[in-house]
């Protein structure tokens, strides 16, 4: 009788568990598909593989909706197979966001210096005579979106041409484009890293919630 309760509190706890976990991965979905609309519009500017994070989260998110849905099955069924199948994605998903966590702090501090080369290197783009003009978007769509002109000031314009109108006008932007941009991405790695974390702790917590339903249906 003991026992039975005990697994009945146990699977009470797990449905709570993928609840707040399937609400996790929508809010993943919904950053991941806000910061994709950021980067699609600034891709030109500091390089595709800025557009490869966002739709990581997308990613993970689908990954983390899809989990808790197999966690609720496994805990509605008690199947020790399904929550057995259930504990070791939820593993390996964990192993792969430290992992990728790990990677994104080792490789933090060259950031500015890649945005940098790549503001400068597209700059030459952008009064190219081309029908549609990908780097023009961009760079108008950061300008007056940030309210910033330039590399690092409007000066950076002189050696490719005029200042753009989307420096603004009656004053130009004062502020440079690169510390802007770097201190967004910084403010949005800040912004994973906590989500992050708190995802982790929950994994760990329903990995524990799992197991031990698992071996209590096996026994």
């Amino acid at each position: 009788m003991v026992q039975s309760c005990g697994l009945a509190c146990i699977k009470t706890l797990l449905f709570v568990f993928n609840f707040l976990f399937a609400v996790c991965g929508i809010v993943i979905i919904v950053c991941g598909a806000v910061s994709l609309h950021f980067m699609k519009g600034t891709g030109p500017l500091i390089g595709e593989n800025y557009v490869s994070a966002p739709i990581a989260l997308i990613v993970i998110g689908v990954a983390v909706f899809l989990l808790a849905f197999l966690g609720c099955c496994g805990a509605s069924q008690e199947s020790y197979c399904m929550l057995t199948m259930f504990s070791t994605l939820l593993f390996l998903l964990l192993c792969a966001e430290i992992t990728v966590g790990v990677l994104a702090f080792v490789y933090r501090g060259k950031a500015k210096e890649i945005t940098e080369q790549q503001l400068r290197a597209s700059m030459n783009d952008y009064y190219k005579r081309i029908e549609v003009n990908p780097t023009k978007q961009a760079w108008d769509f950061v300008q007056e979106k940030l309210e910033c002109c330039g590399v690092t000031s409007s000066i950076d314009w002189n050696s490719v041409g005029n200042v753009p109108q989307s420096c603004g006008s009656n004053p130009i932007h004062l502020k440079g484009c690169l510390d802007t941009l770097v201190a967004k991405v910084e403010q949005f790695s800040v912004y994973v890293g906590v989500a992050g974390f708190v995802i982790g702790a929950i994994e760990l917590i329903g990995i524990c919630f799992a197991c031990c339903l698992a071996n209590g249906v096996r026994s």
